[in-house]
């Protein structure tokens, strides 16, 4: 009786483990406190550069630029103005981020740190306090345990009342004091499982009020991602806004260009009545000494150094000091190189539509057909046209000494001033000419100079009476060039010629087919011009059979 009564104490009120629900939740506690700890070790190096006292990247890259430009000093090209933009749309664009940290560190970081530094460090309070009683407890029951064990010791061979609240009063001293020990254990034990119990009570209160707060926590994620949506919002909206004025900075500072410009858009761009290529070539031609130079236009100049004057003329920086240091067939081939360039040629399309059909036409005058096409043609080309061809008319008056007869010049000029067009189109110039289409320069001429066309005739004519045709052009042309006989370019060229010289025994068939046919156009003169145009066309049949 006594034994089994003494085996049952200690056994009852034992601290038992936590709640299954319970004990997950602290497992949870524990992954979500190293998770937001590495959450905010994460943002506070790769997301809030304020916080270790570092620039943002944005704004290194804006005080890169800035002490760069800055070493320049005044303002200097386009580039560099663009590189100013972009390095204050730069700054813009850390100002932006640095609002971003801001609120990042207001709204998310901060609460991260209350999650780990208060709910979950309140959390692991509760469970060492939870352990620390256990212990205490577990300490209780072994006291407990002794006790008893002191008690059946001194009750051994002994009949003890185990209801150790009314002793009886002939029990001897020694079972009087093992049965007090053992009731001051039991209420030690007691008080001890009272502690595991409430901090049992306060670490499950803790643990459900986590499980309920846990989604407000998860949702700092999404107003990270919200706050960095904004931010992101923000900086695309300011580049969009940024990048139409740095694009139209750039704009009106880029250079104009001059080859394969429409020459209506040339002019107006540049104020111009004549091309700049057309002024800036025949200026430097058009002197004595350059106009008697056998071969101009022939010959052809040095590819290098016409190449390299091309691109000054294509950017109209092609100053006195390049244009004295290339010889006349370099020039020559140049200006050449310009008028094959250009979209529309200065002879129009339609002057070349109307003198096709003209030439097709028996008794029609050719000069007067001409002169009419001239009066419809655009101003804007029939300045150009009338500038270019007087220059000639004076180079072919040289003809004795530079062997450059209007007939050479017409076979020379009329692949690039007359074309027909075709539907064979070149995309390009859609823009430019609408719906009519040009066919290819080269292809049409060597069409012309096979079948003696219309164009040879046409060019001829227009150089050989140039001062007639172009007579109230005159006004609008620039006063020529002169030169001082210290200015006088050197007109020597050390390049063998491109064709063979015609005055040879054996010219360019072209020119011999011509030049009996163009010498009976020279009595044509305005306003007397009533030759003929019946001979041209049956000259013009006979040929293309």
């Amino acid at each position: 009786m006594l034994l089994s009564k003494l085996s049952k104490i200690g056994k009852k009120d034992q601290p038992s483990d936590l709640p299954k629900y319970a004990e997950q939740l602290e497992h949870t506690v524990e992954d979500v406190r190293r998770l937001a700890a590495d959450l905010n070790k994460g943002l506070q190096q790769y997301v809030l550069f304020a916080k270790r006292n570092k620039k943002l990247p944005e704004q290194q890259f804006a005080s890169l630029l800035k002490d760069s430009i800055d070493k320049l000093g005044s303002e200097g090209s386009v580039f560099q103005t663009a590189l100013q933009e972009t390095s204050e749309v730069s700054s813009s664009l850390a100002s932006l981020h640095r609002d971003f940290e801001i609120k990042v560190d207001k709204h998310v970081y901060d609460p991260l740190n209350r999650l780990t530094d208060d709910v979950c460090a309140s959390i692991g309070k509760q469970r060492r306090n939870l352990n620390k009683a256990t212990n205490e407890a577990r300490s209780a029951r072994e006291q407990l345990q002794k006790a008893v064990s002191q008690v059946t010791f001194a009750g051994a061979g002994n009949t003890v009342n185990l209801d150790w609240q009314t002793h009886a009063t002939n029990q001897p001293s020694v079972a009087t004091d093992a049965l007090a020990r053992l009731s001051q254990a039991q209420n030690q034990l007691d008080e001890k499982d009272r502690d595991v119990s409430l901090c049992k009570d306060n670490l499950i209160r803790d643990l459900y009020t986590f499980a309920s707060q846990e989604h407000n926590y998860a949702m700092l994620l999404v107003e990270y991602l919200r706050l960095q949506e904004a931010h992101l919002e923000q900086s695309l909206q300011l580049v969009r806004q940024s990048i139409p004025g740095l694009v139209s900075t750039i704009n009106k500072s880029r250079p104009l260009t001059t080859f394969h410009c429409h020459l209506p858009k040339h002019l107006a761009e540049t104020g111009r009545t004549i091309a700049y290529v057309l002024e800036a070539c025949i200026s430097r031609l058009d002197n004595e000494a350059t106009l008697q130079e056998e071969g101009l236009f022939r010959r052809s100049g040095s590819q290098r150094k016409t190449d390299v004057l091309v691109k000054a003329l294509n950017l109209m920086q092609a100053h006195e000091q390049l244009l004295e240091s290339c010889d006349s067939m370099t020039v020559a081939s140049a200006l050449k190189q310009y008028l094959q360039s250009l979209p529309e040629p200065l002879l129009t399309y339609s002057f070349a539509e109307q003198w096709a059909t003209a030439s097709k036409t028996p008794g029609s005058t050719n000069l007067t057909v001409v002169q009419s096409c001239l009066d419809a043609m655009p101003v804007e080309f029939r300045h150009n046209l009338a500038y270019l061809c007087t220059f000639l008319s004076r180079l072919a008056s040289h003809s004795e000494t530079n062997k450059m007869t209007t007939d050479n010049l017409s076979i020379m000029f009329a692949p690039s001033l007359y074309r027909l067009l075709t539907v064979n189109a070149n995309p390009s110039l859609e823009h430019a000419l609408g719906e009519r289409k040009p066919t290819d320069g080269l292809e049409h001429s060597l069409d012309f100079l096979a079948s003696n066309g219309p164009g040879i005739c046409l060019v001829d004519l227009l150089i050989r009476n140039a001062d007639t045709l172009f007579e109230k052009d005159k006004p609008f042309l620039l006063t020529r060039r002169t030169y001082s006989p210290a200015e006088t370019p050197q007109t020597g060229h050390s390049r063998s010629a491109s064709f063979g010289s015609l005055t040879d025994s054996k010219p360019l068939k072209p020119a011999e087919s011509y030049r009996t046919h163009c010498e009976n156009l020279d009595n044509e003169r305005l306003p007397e011009g009533n030759g003929s145009q019946t001979e041209m066309t049956n000259l013009t049949t006979s040929k293309s059979r």
